[in-house]
């Protein structure tokens, strides 16, 4: 799925009738459709995101891998991963999350389920920006170089099935506070909820 919407924050301005904000346009793909979208990302010089609910990172970890890297044959800049089941029980970590090329990154569940990680390319340069871990959520934020003058934010984020007020007051609070840096902003997330009501 290939998902670009601009989220307005500013209460004043109605995005229906301003024409610098898109309408959601959501693309339904198989890895075959996919693969014949790639003029979308112009080679070599892209930044790319792509986001998996996983369910256990550890039971589908080589599942994903396969279809990531033989299915869709496109090496993303950043993956975010949610529901790693990663908990903090099993730490240190019991198995190898490892994906070749890439760098893994997560924030474990205090419960069962949830829990976030991101794979980021081994050609990026990154700085871990904040990890919460909460039996609400779990967010990851990342500040990402992808050229010699250009940076953005990376989150991914997931909220359980609880306290979804807990979670859209640090959300809010959260964007707020990172948007002031200027720099775009790139939210993976599961939030179980409808975000647009």
């Amino acid at each position: 799925m290939i998902l670009m919407y601009c989220l307005n924050i500013n209460t004043f301005v109605n995005p229906d009738h301003n024409l610098n904000y898109k309408p959601i346009q959501c693309n339904y793909y198989s890895p075959y459709g996919f693969s014949q979208q790639k003029s979308f990302f112009s080679s070599g010089s892209s930044f790319s995101l792509l986001h998996n609910n996983v369910r256990s990172l550890r039971r589908n970890l080589h599942k994903f891998q396969s279809h990531l890297l033989e299915e869709l044959q496109l090496h993303f800049s950043v993956i975010g991963v949610t529901e790693t089941k990663i908990t903090n029980s099993n730490l240190p970590l019991d198995f190898n999350p490892s994906i070749p090329n890439y760098r893994f990154e997560f924030v474990p569940t205090p419960l069962s389920a949830g829990g976030v990680g991101m794979y980021i390319h081994n050609d990026l340069n990154y700085t871990v920006i904040e990890r919460t871990c909460d039996e609400a959520f779990q967010a990851l934020w990342v500040s990402i170089h992808i050229a010699k003058t250009s940076t953005v934010i990376c989150a991914v984020i997931y909220r359980q099935h609880n306290s979804p007020e807990k979670f859209l007051n640090y959300f809010e609070q959260t964007v707020e506070k990172l948007s002031a840096s200027g720099r775009r902003i790139f939210i993976m997330m599961d939030a179980n909820t409808n975000l647009l009501s």
